[in-house]
């Protein structure tokens, strides 16, 4: 008996027009664009109270949304800061109601959040009511397709920055409503699936970091040797360490020099309390060192420097006495306890002093260098892992991008089934 197989006929691509919009290009024949502004029912921006009153703030106040509060996540259910009726009387805040479409305008521009709680806003960021002519997630998502025409065209040298007239005469797809919440329904579900991946990827980098910082601290403080008897070092980062082995203060061990602006342009790397140079000059110092932060946010996350170099005052450069190893002071600095010796002024900040008269494990010099090529090993596995879950978030956040686009300027269709 012969079965007829029904052939599969391909849906024929839909027609397509130019937008007349740069960043959007083709669209379907029956959609349209529009400008923001006939989209909304109203665009509010906000301010920031004085600081320095604390009148203004308090714990259990008004919440008070800053672009740290809203720069990588879709729903704010909560706030660092909260204000007093005072603080919001003061720049005469709105509090704004949940639902309330948020947009980034400084600095972290192009971040898009929705409010799941009443709040008040700074200046650097705009609230976007719209009507209801408009899909609510589906506009969110053209927010999200135009981010990186957003960055190219931003005012600003050292920082991007909007301005709420842009943002007013911002250009949108309007597709017909009902499909653009069936745009809107997919493209949630296919950017949580993403987005799931991710959270899972980072959680298990900083599983991995964990797990780095405990190779790192129990090897720097019990050395590979095996079978060894121990004594309390009287350090309660070390505890315990091998018998043979002496604790003194870094100072009789390194020396710190400082940094300074450089004078003179070339292409010498150079560093401040960060992981990664941030200019170039014409000045140098001989490599390696190892860079500790003097202040900044990432001051406790000491660095090593294997070639030439030149610092700024934010990082202090260290090189080893001649009676210890350079490369594991280095490890040894990744386990400090600097919680004990930052002070808390505009930015944490440490000093040489304090360096200096840290307590620092001191094995003979041989053991220095078996447990830095040790650890060096060790590091490299668990750094290459890190790479690879790095270099996996990159690409999923890449594709997540191009979902979006194409699906919001209807280059791609929602699939029928």
């Amino acid at each position: 008996m012969k079965i007829k197989v029904k052939a599969v006929v391909p849906c024929a691509p839909r027609p397509m027009k130019e937008s007349g919009v740069e960043w959007i290009g083709m669209i379907p024949d029956a959609w349209s664009v529009s400008k923001n502004k006939y989209l909304l029912e109203e665009m509010y921006s906000g301010g920031t109270p004085s600081a320095s009153n604390e009148e203004f703030y308090s714990e259990d106040g008004i919440p008070f949304v800053s672009i740290g509060d809203m720069s990588s996540i879709r729903y704010i259910t909560g706030t660092k800061k909260k204000l007093t009726e005072k603080g919001r009387a003061d720049k005469n805040l709105s509090v704004l109601p949940k639902g309330t479409i948020l947009y980034s305008i400084y600095a972290t521009i192009g971040a898009v959040s929705e409010l799941s709680i009443e709040a008040t806003i700074s200046q650097a960021i705009l609230a976007l009511r719209l009507k209801p002519t408009y899909d609510k997630q589906f506009y969110k998502y053209n927010l999200l397709a135009m981010r990186d025409y957003v960055f190219v065209n931003a005012n600003g040298n050292t920082q991007f920055n909007l301005n709420a007239e842009k943002v007013w005469n911002f250009t949108f797809v309007v597709p017909p409503i009902d499909e653009q919440k069936q745009i809107g329904n997919y493209l949630d579900f296919k950017c949580a699936h993403i987005d799931s991946i991710i959270e899972k990827t980072r959680a298990s980098i900083e599983e991995y970091k964990a797990l780095k910082q405990s190779i790192i601290t129990e090897v720097v403080t019990k050395g590979i040797r095996p079978n060894r008897k121990m004594k309390n070092s009287g350090i309660s980062w070390i505890s315990e360490c091998p018998e043979e082995w002496s604790v003194g203060k870094a100072k009789y061990y390194i020396v710190i020099g400082n940094g300074s602006d450089p004078k003179s342009e070339g292409d010498i790397p150079v560093y401040g309390s960060g992981s990664t140079s941030f200019k170039t000059c014409g000045e140098y110092k001989e490599g390696p060192c190892v860079l500790i932060g003097r202040k900044g946010a990432t001051l406790h996350i000491p660095h090593y420097i294997d070639h030439n170099y030149w610092n700024v005052d934010t990082a202090f450069d260290v090189k080893a006495q001649s009676n210890y190893c350079l490369k594991y002071y280095y490890y040894v600095a990744c386990c400090f306890d600097y919680r004990l010796y930052i002070s808390q002024t505009t930015l944490p900040s440490m000093t040489q002093t304090s360096y200096e008269n840290m307590f620092i494990p001191v094995p003979d010099l041989e053991e220095q260098q078996e447990i830095a090529a040790y650890l060096d090993k060790q590091c490299s596995k668990v750094d290459e892992l890190l790479d690879k879950h790095s270099m996996l978030i990159d690409l999923l956040e890449k594709q997540k991008k191009s979902i979006v686009f194409e699906f919001v300027t209807g280059k791609k269709e929602v699939p029928s089934c």
